[in-house]
């Protein structure tokens, strides 16, 4: 089963989404790595989780000067991509704009700034996954950016059938299921029907072994977690 590094490998003196989580996964064994990713004010792509950075200054409605300013670790897409250049795993590119934010825009605004990036993609230099809660910036990304894989991302409990079709229409390789939705009954008999259609499941956030195995039993194709050397060395 895939293990992905969820935001880096980050700890308590490595920031996730950072400049050092990147830069560590050339010494883990994880096979891909996941950040996030939000637009700036002024259309710079940043690596940032929350629609606010840690000095509670809105992403979207500040530039990238001024956040900057208030948070050195903050990193470009560029810069991001400048450090993952040797990488040949899975970097699961995740658009986040989609939960409280006044412009409707943002995500498909963030899939435009990576069409910019395509020569690096059709290249074949980086191994890209490009992944939303959101269908409308899923939909964005099968039309701008047809040659890069897509996963959507699933968090409430919907019917997991339904989401099966939804991730078919817009072409996806792949379905991201939360821990807490992995949960339901119907999610063994949801990971089947995936299989059934040639579509991956993963599961996000899991930081713990028994957890992982269960769902390695299950059938499920790879996981996000926040601790993969942890999970290496208990495996071995």
């Amino acid at each position: 089963m895939e293990i992905f590094a969820h935001r880096g490998i980050h700890d308590e003196n490595i920031k996730e989404n950072s400049r050092g989580a990147l830069e560590k996964i050339y010494s883990s064994s994880a096979h891909g790595i996941e950040v996030d990713l939000r637009l700036t004010l002024d259309g710079v792509c940043v690596l940032n989780h929350s629609t606010k950075n840690d000095s509670k200054l809105l992403i979207s409605r500040h530039t990238f000067r001024q956040l900057k300013n208030v948070d050195p670790e903050l990193l470009q897409l560029d810069e991001a991509f400048e450090i993952l250049q040797d990488y040949r795993g899975v970097i699961n590119l995740e658009i986040k704009h989609i939960f409280g934010e006044r412009d409707k825009n943002l995500g498909r605004k963030c899939v435009e700034v990576l069409l910019k990036k395509r020569q690096l993609f059709e290249s074949g230099r980086l191994n890209i996954l490009f992944s939303s809660f959101s269908k409308d910036n899923i939909f964005v990304g099968s039309e701008l950016l047809q040659e890069i894989p897509r996963a959507l991302l699933v968090a409430r409990p919907l019917r997991l059938s339904k989401v099966i079709k939804r991730a078919k229409v817009l072409d996806c390789e792949a379905i991201h299921v939360s821990l807490q939705r992995s949960k339901y009954r119907d999610f063994e008999r949801f990971v089947q029907q995936a299989r059934e259609e040639n579509i991956k499941v993963r599961v996000y956030t899991v930081n713990d072994l028994r957890t992982y195995k269960k769902l390695d039993m299950l059938g499920v194709d790879g996981v996000f977690t926040d601790h993969v050397e942890k999970f290496f060395s208990k495996k071995e």
